[in-house]
């Protein structure tokens, strides 16, 4: 019974050192430039844009000093879309955007990490409200995927935009 104590007492202080030895880092995603062309229907859901996030956790570690560690709670901290071309468009075309991310390109499951609804009149820039979910188990096979959606509000007054997305994770890096 004291054995038993003893390493539950031992487990518990060494979960609490790595908790408070854990770092939260920041890693910004190259920027990602896309083309959407005109098509989809007034207030339908159509998919903008769907890419791929590589990201290699041990390399990540050891970047941060860690040689040996896991990685924790993952988030996507920052996301955002900007118009480029053509010279004064903006999301007046938008009605509400969100973003999923999945362990698969056909985005099936998914679990949406950032959202905008009702974005405001001229906007050029959607900056989305994160959802604040973890997507840590998305990593176990180093990419994951995904989906920027919106649901278009009007007639597409384009023949085509020209986008960027800009996004940032943070993973919460912990020592074995």
């Amino acid at each position: 019974m004291i054995m038993l104590a003893s390493c539950l007492m031992w487990y518990s202080s060494c979960n609490k050192i790595r908790q408070l030895t854990a770092i939260d880092f920041s890693y910004t995603l190259p920027r990602t430039t896309f083309i959407y062309p005109q098509g989809g229907l007034k207030n339908t859901e159509v998919l903008l844009y769907t890419g791929s996030i590589y990201i290699n956790l041990d390399s990540l570690l050891a970047a941060n000093g860690l040689s040996g560690g896991m990685v924790g709670n993952t988030f996507i901290r920052k996301f955002s879309v900007t118009i480029e071309h053509p010279p004064g468009a903006n999301f007046d075309w938008v009605q509400s955007a969100r973003v999923v991310v999945s362990g698969n390109h056909n985005l099936d499951p998914s679990q949406e990490v950032a959202f905008i609804v009702n974005p405001s009149p001229g906007d050029t820039i959607l900056n989305m409200e994160m959802t604040k979910a973890n997507i840590r188990n998305y990593f176990d096979k180093s990419t994951i995927y995904y989906g920027l959606y919106g649901v278009l509000d009007g007639a597409f007054p384009f023949e085509w935009v020209q986008m960027y997305l800009d996004a940032q994770i943070q993973f919460r890096l912990e020592p074995l």
